[in-house]
């Protein structure tokens, strides 16, 4: 962006508030998944390392979340990447809604990252609302087409079964992939 000589008063005020504008949409789509509106994965996981070292420094609970859609991939596959983009924007609107207030994020490939003060009670309880309207979730493809999609949850507690967020997320992804949580 350049501005001519002589320099105008409103023209300069204008183009700086246009940067402004700019900056603050690039600084938002740099840390936002674009199809959830969820946090992204670099950001997502800064803002749940440091939900971890607030809850080591004050000596509390918190719970990491993870729900995994499954057969993402195959959705795409068989419905086209569209479907799968449906969904993705449906639950990040969903899980916007009923968690808005907590540490949200998509990390890719169909998995969400929640990360809850709080022993795992707690979220469990937190989750619930949820839970129960995901599983009622009916998509309607761009094909006309309606599904439900299927998924599954698990959490790991601070600092019970993990003391940092990649220990956490391995105790999560363990249960996920053992079938300990369902939905």
């Amino acid at each position: 962006d350049y501005i001519t000589k002589p320099i105008i008063g409103p023209e300069l005020l204008t183009r700086i508030l246009g940067r402004l504008e700019r900056n603050r949409l690039l600084q938002h789509h740099s840390r936002r998944d674009l199809l959830t509106g969820l946090a992204n994965y670099p950001h997502s996981k800064q803002a749940l390392t440091q939900m971890i070292e607030t809850a080591l420094g004050q000596s509390e609970a918190m719970a990491l979340v993870v729900m995994r859609l499954h057969q993402l991939a195959a959705i795409n596959l068989r419905h086209g990447h569209e479907a799968g983009h449906g969904i993705l924007q449906v639950w990040g609107q969903c899980l916007r809604s009923h968690l808005g207030g907590y540490s949200l994020g998509y990390w890719g490939d169909g998995e969400f990252v929640i990360g809850l003060p709080g022993d795992g009670q707690f979220a469990q309880d937190a989750l619930e609302p949820l839970l129960q309207m995901l599983r009622r979730q009916i998509v309607t493809l761009p094909s006309g087409e309606r599904m439900q999609p299927d998924f599954d949850w698990s959490l790991a507690t601070y600092p019970g079964e993990g003391q940092t967020l990649q220990t956490l997320y391995q105790g999560a992804i363990a249960k996920l992939d053992g079938g300990d949580r369902s939905a």
